[in-house]
C-alpha cells in the first residue's frame, strides 16, 4: 500500500497526483497551527475562525497608563489628586489622560517649562495647542522635540487650576523623558 497525494492505492497503481490548493487551483489544503497564524508568514495554509479570533484577541490595542512623576513637574505647580496621567497606546502613541496642575506660587503670567512628557519619535519643531484654566483663561502650549511642555498665558487668579490636554503624538522608543526637572 502506498500513499500518494491523499489517495491510497492497494494494487500498486499510480493514484492521481493531487496538488496543493491555491487561490486559483483546486487541491489539498492544510490547516495552519496557532503558531503559524501568530507568525503570519505562511500564505499556503488555511486559518480556522477559532485560531483567527485567538490571534485577534491577543493583538488588540493595549494601553499603558503612566503617572507623571514629581521630577517631571515644575515645582511651581502641584498635581491634583487622581490626575497627571499619560496614556500610551501600544507603547507608541501618547494621549493626554487627565492632567490637572495648580499653581502654588501665585504666578499670574506664564512663559515657562512646566512638564516633561515622553520624547516624540522625531525631532518635531513643536506640537502646539491650547488649554484652559479653571477660571476660563486660555493658555497656549508647545511640546518641543525633547518632550518639554511649555506654557504661555495670563491668569486672573494666582491659584488657578490648569486642565492640560495635548494633541496625540508618537513617542520615541525606548521611552525617554527630558532628564532635568522643569523650572
Amino acid at each position: 500500500m502506498s500513499f500518494n497525494g491523499g489517495y491510497q492505492s492497494d494494487n500498486g497503481a499510480t493514484a492521481p497526483v493531487i496538488q496543493n490548493a491555491s487561490e486559483t487551483v483546486n487541491g489539498t489544503a492544510y490547516l495552519a497551527s496557532q503558531q503559524e497564524v501568530n507568525d503570519g508568514v505562511d500564505d499556503t495554509k488555511i486559518v480556522t475562525p477559532h485560531k483567527l479570533i485567538t490571534r485577534l484577541n491577543t493583538t488588540a490595542n493595549r494601553e499603558t497608563v503612566l503617572v507623571i512623576r514629581p521630577e517631571n513637574i515644575n515645582p511651581e505647580f502641584v498635581p491634583l489628586p487622581d490626575s497627571n496621567k499619560i496614556i500610551l497606546v501600544n507603547d507608541t502613541l501618547a494621549l493626554c489622560g487627565n492632567i490637572k496642575l495648580q499653581t502654588i506660587s501665585g504666578l499670574v503670567s506664564f512663559d515657562l517649562h512646566i512638564l516633561n512628557l515622553p520624547m516624540p519619535s522625531n525631532s518635531v519643531v513643536g506640537l502646539n495647542g491650547v488649554f484652559y484654566g479653571n477660571n476660563g483663561d486660555v493658555f497656549t502650549y508647545t511640546i518641543d522635540s525633547s518632550g518639554r511642555l511649555f506654557m504661555r498665558g495670563l491668569s486672573v487668579n494666582g491659584s488657578d487650576t490648569f486642565h492640560i490636554n495635548f494633541l496625540p503624538y508618537v513617542v520615541a522608543q525606548p521611552l525617554q523623558f527630558y532628564p532635568t526637572r522643569p523650572v
